[in-house]
């Protein structure tokens, strides 16, 4: 999860709107691989972070019609390649791949979720002031503790509470052992529940689970007997990334939802009064873009001069792909296809068909053959 500046443009309506990394930022490795249906990182490759909106902000001046490539681009691009095949081929997987070197995996998890409690564990007792004890004498410093994540508008928070020796049986006092998790049934009787809260992808659904349900899938390295209670990363830290994997599955079903409402937003400009068939599909594009838009937040950023400023935080590169289509439609500014090569461009120009001016001289020599053999 990262911040994302959000400048005033009253001064100059015709500017388009700036997004700059405010704070956080997203990561990717240097090489993935895809290994038993999981896009994750290469053995030995290394973990970076980079800012999207830094290429998404290129030649983005006042009143600029030139076409502009922008990130999701290429995600679209890719989504269009790979769904045109009736399965993942070599090839197939090689582009993926090589799409994830580039911009890192989408964050389809960390774009689902909103709060999770992990399971709770023995730990050192930590030094409160005040706190003399919270478990029996013969506790070797250790006391039981759990932790909640919580998704906010301005990243990831995590807070642990303690637990005492009251509702702890003797028996589970006596296997105690740092980092050891504590068994499900005495959780339960704690009323400490390792669950997530996860949201559709592709519209307003929501529901609570256990972590092995569909978090742990995320972990293929977790054993399937600890999906309950390991002891999980922080959300967006490296060690959560270094743990972390997407299905293939999971992340081109991911993009697929992103292109889909495109192609559902970007046929609206086609109809100038809809069918009733054609007002459903502008209305499956809307919801499905404003359920990816929900993981992006508004947020009170403090300036080095002590001023202050809104920044939107989206909780994935998913949310900050939407956030950017989103932009762009704003702006009216279509996403369109280049006639000689197909590449995926965007301009506020009405007249723009190519994505270059390569592209352009392209096809002007193609017509000036066609009218000498004329």
């Amino acid at each position: 999860m990262w911040c994302i500046r959000q400048t005033d443009t009253r001064q100059n309506a015709a500017m388009p709107q700036q997004m700059d990394l405010a704070s956080l930022k997203w990561w990717r490795f240097d090489a993935y691989e895809i290994r038993a249906g999981y896009i994750r990182p290469a053995l030995g490759a290394k973990l970076m972070d980079y800012n999207p909106w830094i290429e998404y902000n290129k030649n983005r001046t006042p009143s600029d019609q030139s076409p502009r490539r922008v990130p999701y681009h290429s995600l679209l691009e890719l989504v269009s390649t790979l769904f045109a095949q009736p399965r993942l081929t070599n090839d197939g997987e090689k582009l993926l791949l090589d799409w994830c070197v580039r911009h890192g995996l989408l964050g389809v998890l960390l774009q689902r979720t909103s709060f999770l409690t992990l399971a709770a564990r023995w730990v050192p007792l930590p030094k409160i002031p005040g706190l003399k004890r919270i478990g029996p004498k013969s506790s070797k410093g250790l006391v039981a503790s759990y932790t909640q994540v919580a998704r906010s508008n301005t990243g990831w928070r995590e807070d642990w509470s303690l637990i005492g020796e009251f509702g702890i049986s003797k028996s589970e006092w006596a296997k105690r052992k740092e980092g050891r998790p504590l068994s499900l049934g005495a959780m339960k009787e704690l009323g400490v529940v390792p669950s997530v809260h996860l949201q559709e992808l592709d519209h307003f659904k929501w529901g609570n689970e256990p972590l092995g349900k569909t978090w742990a899938r995320f972990f293929p390295d977790v054993p399937s007997s600890e999906a309950e209670t390991y002891d999980y990363p922080l959300p967006s830290t490296p060690e959560f990334w270094r743990q972390y994997a997407e299905p293939v599955e999971s992340f081109l079903g991911a993009a697929r939802i992103l292109y889909n409402s495109y192609k559902e937003l970007e046929a609206a400009k086609h109809f100038h009064e809809p069918s009733e068939l054609e007002r459903i599909l502008i209305r499956q594009g809307w919801d499905r873009l404003n359920a990816l838009l929900s993981a992006v937040s508004p947020a009170l950023h403090v300036r080095n001069d002590w001023t202050f400023e809104q920044v939107w935080v989206p909780a994935s590169l998913l949310g900050a792909y939407a956030m950017m289509l989103l932009t762009d439609l704003d702006e009216q500014a279509p996403i369109l296809r280049c006639l000689v090569c197909g590449t995926i461009f965007t301009s506020i120009s009405p007249k723009a068909k190519y994505c270059s001016t390569k592209c352009r001289r392209t096809q002007q020599k193609r017509a000036n053959r066609e009218r000498k053999k004329k």
